[in-house]
């Protein structure tokens, strides 16, 4: 999660209040912020009395600094090296904040004032790095999960939901952004979606050229759904999350389970052109014809790909999202594809008939 906002320490106290209701969440672990902690600062002001004497922050610095780090006052020649002479206050006397509130300061026109008089010293821990993204200055509140206890999407997702707005409503200076994981997991979800169109436009355009009908390719891209749907099912008997490896398998998935229907929907095809049968005999027959065929095609890629998920060796926790997707999208879409594919013949013939009329026991039809 990343914080943005102008005061630092505003975007420290909103990161600190993140990362306590962090501690909360199961599974969640090595709790941290890009705030590296720097050593302990002086921070040196002048006073109201100061200023009323002339001084200024410039003047005051400039001579703090000539105290503990030292004053130029001469560069010796050696040879070929130039040795610089500083002036500062002895080594035992710049290491402790007495010193500091020990010294006087030349006061232009009022002499020499101490500089507690004039000066004040605020003690505070630095920050070694500031970082920033779009030129603003942000803060990165990062932690580990354990996907076996929580799945990180969910923890976000109650963050953003739940916690965030409490702590913005304390915060107002601070704006927040999704960043890291969650970040390219939003992008790779974008490019998904778009993946998804594409694929869907080419697919039906693949089979609506060679049936040369607008209606056809639509019956058959209609158990793409319930592809879908059973590789989630796949992943809840397996008691697995939906990843974005799983999105991928069920990319892949869209292109293997329309072949199902395309089989089932050329024989019928076949048998209405071809053979001149009657509608209803065509596709009852052709459900009947294409039976094995479909349950063969689709048994061998489940059973392929089923080494796959049995596998416990690490190298293949990373394709084994993508073959549950695939195996459990084919077997479930099998079974719909039986009886979807005949089912939306008929509904197709019976809107037809309404608009048209119906035709000859004998004569062809195309849904």
């Amino acid at each position: 999660m990343e914080l943005s906002g102008d005061d630092l320490d505003e975007m420290r106290s909103a990161a600190q209040a993140l990362k306590l209701a962090l501690v909360d969440f199961e599974g969640v672990s090595d709790i941290r912020d890009t705030f590296d902690a720097g050593g302990p600062e002086l921070d040196i002001r002048v006073t109201p009395e100061g200023e009323a004497l002339g001084l200024g922050q410039v003047e005051l610095a400039r001579q703090v600094r000539q105290a503990f780090f030292g004053a130029e006052v001469q560069r010796i020649q050696r040879e070929r090296h130039e040795v610089r002479v500083y002036v500062r206050l002895p080594a035992q006397e710049r290491g402790s904040l007495d010193a500091l509130r020990l010294l006087w300061i030349d006061v232009p026109g009022h002499g020499k004032v101490p500089f507690d008089v004039v000066g004040e010293a605020v003690e505070h821990t630095g920050i070694s790095v500031i970082n920033r993204f779009n030129r603003q200055r942000v803060v990165n509140v990062r932690a580990d999960v354990d996907r076996t206890l929580v799945e990180p999407g969910k923890v976000n997702a109650e963050i953003v939901t739940e916690i965030l707005p409490d702590v913005l409503a304390r915060h107002p200076g601070v704006k927040h952004r999704l960043a890291g994981e969650a970040e390219e997991q939003a992008e790779t979800t974008s490019s998904l979606e778009l993946g998804l169109v594409v694929i869907l436009l080419v697919i039906y355009a693949a089979l609506a050229v060679p049936l040369r009908s607008y209606t056809q390719p639509l019956l058959i891209m209609a158990v793409i759904p319930f592809g879908i749907t059973g590789a989630i099912l796949g992943h809840l008997i397996l008691g697995a999350d939906v990843s974005m490896l799983s999105a991928i398998g069920i990319l892949g998935l869209i292109g293997i389970v329309v072949n199902d229907s395309l089989v089932l929907v050329d024989h019928v095809n076949h048998r209405l052109k071809d053979r001149g049968e009657y509608w209803k005999e065509a596709v009852i027959t052709g459900a009947v014809r294409r039976f094995r065929p479909v349950v063969l095609t689709s048994m061998t890629t489940f059973l392929g790909l089923l080494p796959i998920q049995l596998e416990t060796a690490i190298q293949a926790q990373f394709v084994k999202p993508m073959a549950t997707s695939v195996a459990f999208g084919v077997l479930f879409a099998t079974g719909v594809t039986l009886v979807l594919v005949p089912v939306l013949y008929f509904v197709g013939r019976d809107i037809r008939d309404l608009f048209v009329g119906p035709e000859a026991q004998g004569q062809e039809v195309n849904v």
